[in-house]
């Protein structure tokens, strides 16, 4: 009875190891969420969990590439930001590109293509305070989408490369009590990191 009992032990033992490894997830929020089986995950199907560390208050620096002063770079740990007012690639309240935002997003898809050529790439989408929160994020979501389709379409970047987060008024960079604060917070930040993060 002995004899048999402990290899039908391990065998149970060794299988339940195996399930577990087969189980390992990794998860978050909706901005982060990774379902991981094992090393065997499709690029295709692969959500990236560090778009939330994203430090948006990084150095401002300059890059060669980048000629138009309404375009602010910043870099960060293997990554760089550039954010564009929202008046420059959109009229007011309105989520349709304009022709000189569109040369903005040429002029940073350029650089992401220089840097960045296999990196992944985010696109938040922000508003002031005026308006309701949900308009204000329905808002931001359509001109994030509006940013990702003109990428994709007239740049060539993969579209399978890029996300959008529609922030709506959340994470200000300015007061909403002035009419310039809240200018500054209607804005697009375009992120690029390699895919290695």
């Amino acid at each position: 009875m002995k004899k048999v009992a402990i290899p039908v032990l391990m065998v149970l033992l060794l299988a339940s190891c195996g399930e577990t490894d087969k189980k390992k997830n990794v998860t978050g929020d909706a901005d982060t969420m990774v379902l991981q089986n094992g090393a065997n995950m499709s690029a295709a199907k692969k959500e990236y969990t560090n778009w939330r560390q994203v430090d948006f208050t990084s150095p401002i620096i300059k890059y060669d590439e980048i000629k138009s002063n309404d375009i602010e770079v910043r870099e960060g740990n293997s990554m760089s930001i550039f954010s564009i007012d929202e008046n420059i690639l959109f009229d007011f309240n309105k989520a349709e590109l304009r022709s000189e935002g569109k040369e903005k997003l040429d002029e940073i898809a350029a650089s992401i293509k220089k840097r960045y050529p296999d990196g992944r790439i985010g696109i938040y989408g922000y508003t002031d305070s005026i308006g309701s929160k949900d308009y204000n994020k329905q808002l931001a979501e359509e001109r994030a989408n509006a940013v990702k389709q003109y990428l994709q379409q007239q740049t060539g970047l993969d579209m399978s490369r890029i996300n959008t987060y529609a922030k709506g008024e959340s994470n200000p960079v300015a007061t909403n009590a002035t009419p310039a604060g809240r200018q500054k917070n209607r804005r697009v930040d375009i992120v690029a990191q390699n895919d290695s993060q």
